[in-house]
């Protein structure tokens, strides 16, 4: 839905958005979309990975991990965690995520669309 608009500001050199897209022998296997607040709890910046996609003939291929690897070596020195969100039942997700050291939290995420 905001694929254009996503794509300008990451070409446009925002920093609020960063794009990878992760190729094996030249096929697009996947992308991931990270934005970057500030956190007073945990006392910096932090990277939160907006949308990592994997296309299904290349999931189970150790791609997600290698993804999120290197997501935390890319930004190990201008943030002080990473953040994402999972869809509950996404098992497969959920169990890369949690064996990559990630944790549930204990907030409940809100929003309002006001645009």
């Amino acid at each position: 839905r905001h694929l254009e608009k996503t794509f300008k500001k990451i070409i446009d050199d925002s920093p609020y958005i960063d794009g990878y897209i992760y190729e094996e022998k030249g096929v697009v296997a996947g992308y991931v979309l990270c934005t970057f607040s500030y956190s007073n709890e945990w006392g910096g910046h932090y990277v939160h990975i907006d949308e990592l996609y994997i296309k299904p003939e290349f999931q189970n291929m150790g791609f997600g991990t290698k993804i999120l690897e290197y997501i935390e070596n890319v930004y190990q020195d201008e943030v002080v965690g990473v953040t994402l969100l999972v869809n509950e039942d996404n098992e497969g997700a959920k169990y890369l995520f949690e064996r990559k050291g990630f944790d549930e939290n204990m907030y409940v995420q809100m929003y309002k669309i006001i645009k």
